[in-house]
Order: structure tokens, then sequence, then C-alpha cells
């Protein structure tokens, strides 16, 4: 089943921002920090959320969430749908042409 973009989106993000959040604050409580560029303070960032998100929120929340990352309400209905049909499996199998007898001396001739 196709997991729904927009849905992901949304979990990365609320994954993201608030370790981010908090990771910019606790970075910038090391004094010797404050006076590095932007560049480097960018790249311990993401040297602590890049890990973070890949090995353990991710994981975490696609496990969670899995069945709301892949429900789609039209494959819903859909199913509902197909549920509701009569069985067309009795037609099917005696529309289908019967081949049994063509082979009578194994080599059908």
């Amino acid at each position: 089943m196709k997991t729904n973009k927009w849905k992901l989106s949304l979990l990365v993000w609320s994954a993201m921002f608030p370790f981010s959040t908090l990771a910019t604050y606790g970075l910038s409580q090391f004094s010797f920090m404050a006076h590095w560029p932007l560049v480097a303070r960018t790249f311990c960032l993401t040297c602590l959320l890049v890990p973070y998100m890949v090995f353990v929120a991710l994981p975490f929340l696609n496990r969670r969430f899995r069945k709301w990352l892949q429900s789609n309400p039209s494959d819903q209905n859909q199913r509902i749908l197909a549920d509701q049909s009569p069985d067309r499996s009795s037609e099917t199998s005696q529309a289908e042409p019967s081949y049994r007898g063509l082979m009578t001396n194994g080599t059908g001739i």
C-alpha cells in the first residue's frame, strides 16, 4: 500500500521541530559556540538531528502511525463497494471454456 506523502511530511516535521528547537537551545548554552559562524553551528545541529531522525524518530513514528500513514479514504470506499457487490465468482467459472477432453492421446491432436 502506498504511503501518503503529506502525512509522512507531517510526522517528519512533528519529530524534527521539537528536537531541532531543543538542540539549538542546548548548543547555545555552550559559551564557546556563541562566536562560531552560522555554518559551523548548523553543521553541529545537523550532526545531531540527522542520526536522531533516521535511527530513532522515524522508525518509531512509522511503527506507531503505520495504519494512519497507509490509509486512504478512496481506498476504503472502494473496499466497501467491493464488499457490497454481488459475488461474481460463480458466473466467471461457468463462462470459462473447459479443455479437458481435447488432449485424449497426450499429443494434443
